[in-house]
């Protein structure tokens, strides 16, 4: 009898929560991704075209597949793919400091700042794409409210954003792109501090 008792509100709220996922809809930055063509259309949009974005291994392999594209743009002879799977840790979850050390001992300049929408605008701009930390989880979202689920911090990299940036972009695999409004990008960017990591060579390095 007691038993029974406690499985009535755990399945009432299953079943509310599925309600209100399937009126509402389930929402990620990562969910869907655009044609790079497509988005070059876009007058309003600064992209870097061309970003090689391995394949991720691992449900912990974003931070080999984010830094392996920069490293691959950086140095146009490189593989990405093949620098993921070097990395000790392609499969596992990375650090600012374990990007930061494998990046610099490849010979690039790499910088970690607390960044924001006007900082990535001028990294894009200058060709540069930047390695960002965001919150990729999901959340179910209704008129007035949103429930989100435990955080799933994610190292993605930002191939575009648009002129009054409204928009940010994210590179990913098959010349495509994630599009995130400002508002929910800032959000999910707000949960890493705002953690940003630039890459050059010595010659073009930003001041």
């Amino acid at each position: 009898m007691g038993s029974g008792m406690l499985r009535v509100p755990t399945a009432a709220w299953v079943l509310a929560v599925w309600v209100v996922a399937c009126s509402a809809g389930c929402h990620s930055p990562l969910a869907r991704s655009v044609p790079e063509e497509q988005l070059r259309l876009d007058a309003d949009i600064e992209l870097i075209a061309g970003l090689r974005v391995p394949e991720v291994r691992g449900p912990d392999g974003c931070g080999a597949q984010a830094l392996a594209t920069v490293l691959a743009h950086v140095d146009p002879g490189l593989d990405a793919a093949t620098v993921a799977d070097e990395l000790p840790w392609h499969d596992l979850g990375a650090t600012p400091v374990d990007l930061l050390l494998v990046a610099r001992g490849r010979g690039c300049v790499a910088k970690i700042a607390h960044g924001s929408i006007e900082l990535l605008a001028h990294d894009v701009e200058a060709g540069r794409p930047i390695l960002v930390m965001i919150d990729a989880a999901y959340e179910i979202r209704t008129l007035t409210s949103r429930l989100a689920f435990p955080r799933v911090m994610h190292w993605a990299v930002v191939s575009g954003v648009a002129g009054d940036g409204s928009r940010v972009l994210l590179a990913a695999p098959h010349a495509r792109h994630h599009v995130v409004g400002r508002d929910d990008f800032l959000r999910r960017w707000s949960r890493s501090a705002n953690c940003m990591i630039t890459l050059s060579r010595d010659s073009d390095a930003s001041p």
